[in-house]
């Protein structure tokens, strides 16, 4: 009855033959509301873009200074970076329900970090403070030249705190956060080992890796944007299938040449090429060094065979500076291999079914959420410089070599 009666309406609404009236066009209701929703969501787009520029660029500038002021300055930041970056792992597997009773658990945790900081850092202290001028008082350099035993002392209350912390009932959420404590602290610390070690070797070892991996998030997101989807039609991992294969790939080739091009321009700073000349705070300490031979720029004919090239080109003189080829080793890397470092970071979020670590910059989430990357990428630069860069002379060969 319902059919036959809309049938007979739209035969009432038909205009009759010959007439100027126009039938009513059909779906203008939906179309207006689908417009809205359009309009609703380009303006939030264009919202969270305008956030995350803003945040984005205020942490540019804060990390900027940081570099300004000099080399200590740029150890403590990153260790305050993995300070927070630790406390978001720690507090995604939290149930608050289980907390109760666990007297001092979360306390635990932290020990187990203080320990690892003793590690890491204590030793970077104890090479750093054998080769470079200081001015620690003797109590400091005793508790540095200690922190072998010291760290093995924290981890043994770690240990034993673990076991008599354990309560019947919860041994397997307890153990759950031991080990995702553990994990996090090797994903935290053990891939940013050797940070300090570069920043001191030369803070453009920390800077330019650091702009690269910001330049890849960035350029694999306005390419996607632009041509996501338009060459493959599939994503490039079902974990995040956002992230598309124009958005990747064309990332590489961007960050590469961004890579080529800033690297030389930051090259010529004496204050971001020369090593630390001294372990202090002194804020922005002069620093003056004999620039490095790979930071000399050379002509092309000592790079590649002029002959090669097609003649209108051989001529040419034109220069470049190691570092520069250097860093677009790096830059590979932060594009082909870093973004996995994010991935697995995303794979953590799906698993607790959480959007961000935390959203203590706006429209960006947490500290981890911009670090993961940074973190792996870190690793590669540390290897990289002392085996190919400034590799360590072997046993049994001249320093020379």
């Amino acid at each position: 009855r319902e059919d036959r009666m809309g049938k007979d309406d739209l035969r009432r609404r038909r205009p009759a033959a010959g007439s100027d009236e126009q039938p009513p066009v059909q779906g203008d209701g939906p179309t207006k509301s689908v417009a809205a929703e359009e309009v609703r969501k380009a303006e939030s787009t264009t919202k969270k873009i305008t956030v995350r520029t803003i945040a984005g660029g205020i942490f540019v500038i804060v990390f900027n200074m940081v570099m300004w002021a000099g080399h200590s300055y740029t150890v403590l930041w990153v260790l305050l970076l993995q300070i927070g970056c630790f406390r978001e792992m720690v507090r995604v597997c939290y149930r608050p329900g289980m907390e109760h009773g666990l007297v001092g658990f979360r306390a635990l945790q932290w020990l187990w970090f203080a320990a690892a900081v003793t590690h890491v850092y204590g030793s970077w202290l104890h090479d750093t403070s054998r080769t470079l001028n200081h001015s620690l008082p003797p109590v400091a350099t005793t508790l540095i030249s200690l922190e072998a035993p010291i760290s093995l002392f924290l981890v043994s209350i770690a240990v034993v705190w673990t076991v008599l912390s354990l309560r019947p009932g919860r041994y397997q959420y307890q153990i759950q956060q031991v080990a995702f404590t553990i994990v996090s602290l090797l994903i935290i610390f053990g891939q940013m080992k050797g940070a300090m070690a570069s920043v001191y070797r030369g803070l453009i070892w920390y800077f330019v890796p650091s702009a690269l991996v910001v330049t890849n998030d960035i350029m694999a997101y306005f390419t996607g944007v632009a041509l996501g989807r338009r060459i493959f039609s599939r994503p490039l991992l079902q974990l995040s299938p956002n992230k598309t294969w124009e958005g990747f790939l064309g990332a590489i080739a961007w960050t590469v040449l961004f890579c080529f091009i800033f690297t030389g321009y930051v090259a010529r700073f004496n204050w971001m090429i020369c090593p630390a000349e001294e372990l202090s705070l002194r804020l922005h300490a002069p620093v003056d060094c004999e620039p490095h031979d790979v930071f000399k720029p050379r002509p092309l004919s000592s790079w590649i065979d002029t002959s090669l090239l097609p003649e209108p080109l051989q001529g040419m003189r034109v220069s470049a500076r190691p570092v520069q080829l250097h860093m677009c080793a790096v830059a590979l890397f932060a594009s082909l291999v870093g973004p996995f470092g994010g991935f697995i970071a995303s794979g953590i979020k799906r698993a607790y079914d959480i959007k961000d670590f935390a959203s203590v910059i706006p429209g960006h989430g947490g500290l981890m959420d911009r670090m993961d990357c940074q973190m792996l990428t870190g690793m590669f630069v540390s290897v990289y410089m002392s085996t190919c860069v400034f590799p360590r002379p072997m046993d049994g060969y001249p320093p020379s070599l």
